[in-house]
């Protein structure tokens, strides 16, 4: 039955892949590139031809029916079902009108359901009044609770949680939504969203892309436990059929692009950040100061690991710091 469903995406992606070539032979405005082949899968992302270049509110395809939201390097996910749309983070507080317009473009429907990957994804729950559902973990739910009561989830999980949504043209009419926690690390809630028809999984502030995550440690965040948890991520996806990893900050491809981050690069990441522990969990038990081992945790990682973002290093250490002399 999955083989079936993700066989009807291709199928749609072709048609999306289609239209955008009609586009750019008409008004040069868009192009696109075939999908390669599903062992060397990467992601297909199509600018929306009424996309304003000056709007930093950005709405992309990658199947007919999915969408990412990019604003400000922050990124959500949109599927348009027939009674609604299925919204996964919002951005930040007085952003709900304009993505509500955006997500016009994509579908004629209201916002019905909300998926929180964490409480700074959920901080504007109430901006959008034609949601009957907002799904988070039950620690995003604590956290919003004081961060902003107005935007407290109405559906809470610990471990796991599926939902299905009716889509046209999907076999027997649905696409389903599977929900993941494996434990701390940007926050004390963090939830994974994975599309497994479509092999999307979208990681929130877990995965901020390749770069050193802002822990919140106010509300569960735990830069000990985090390498942990990426790896039981990397582990429990293995059969999830995900193929492509939606990260919840940095730069997102425009136009078309076939490569992003792949379930892959998850891997590497668990790996750069549980050397990047162990080298300042080292530095603070041999006396170094937090400047002493930042610039040992990075003269160390910039060798072995190559493109990343370290502009929350010292941050980072600071939160290592802190835990371990609790």
């Amino acid at each position: 039955m999955m083989d079936l469903m993700r066989q009807s995406n291709r199928s749609k992606l072709a048609v999306t892949m289609l239209s955008a070539l009609l586009l750019f032979f008409a008004a040069s405005s868009v192009w696109a590139q075939e999908r390669p082949d599903p062992d060397e899968l990467k992601i297909v992302y199509i600018a929306g031809a009424r996309n304003n270049a000056n709007d930093p509110l950005r709405l992309q395809t990658f199947f007919s029916n999915l969408y990412l939201v990019a604003y400000a390097g922050s990124h959500s996910v949109a599927l348009v079902a027939d009674d609604g749309i299925v919204l996964v983070d919002t951005k930040g507080q007085g952003l709900g009108k304009a993505v509500q317009n955006k997500l016009r473009l994509a579908g004629d429907v209201p916002v019905s359901i909300i998926i929180n990957t964490s409480a700074r994804g959920g901080v504007a729950n109430d901006e959008f009044p034609s949601a009957v559902q907002v799904i988070a973990h039950e620690n995003t739910k604590t956290a919003l609770t004081k961060l902003n009561p107005a935007s407290v989830p109405t559906k809470t999980f610990t471990d796991t949680f599926s939902l299905t949504v009716p889509v046209a043209g999907e076999p027997e009419g649905t696409d389903r939504i599977d929900l993941y926690h494996f434990g701390p690390g940007h926050s004390g809630g963090d939830t994974i969203a994975v599309f497994p028809s479509y092999g999307v999984a979208v990681f929130g502030d877990l995965f901020p892309g390749k770069a050193i995550p802002v822990i919140d440690a106010s509300n569960g965040g735990s830069a000990l436990a985090l390498p942990e948890t990426l790896q039981k991520a990397w582990e429990g996806l293995q059969d999830k059929r995900v193929d492509v990893i939606i990260p919840g900050r940095g730069e997102a491809p425009y136009k078309v692009v076939l490569s992003w981050i792949t379930i892959r690069d998850l891997k590497e990441y668990a790996d750069f950040m549980s050397d990047f522990v162990d080298i300042a969990k080292d530095a603070q038990s041999a006396g170094q100061s937090i400047d002493e081992a930042v610039s040992s945790v990075t003269t160390t990682i910039k060798a072995k690991y190559s493109g990343y973002d370290f502009l929350q290093a010292r941050g980072y250490v600071e939160s290592i710091y802190a835990e371990l002399v609790q």
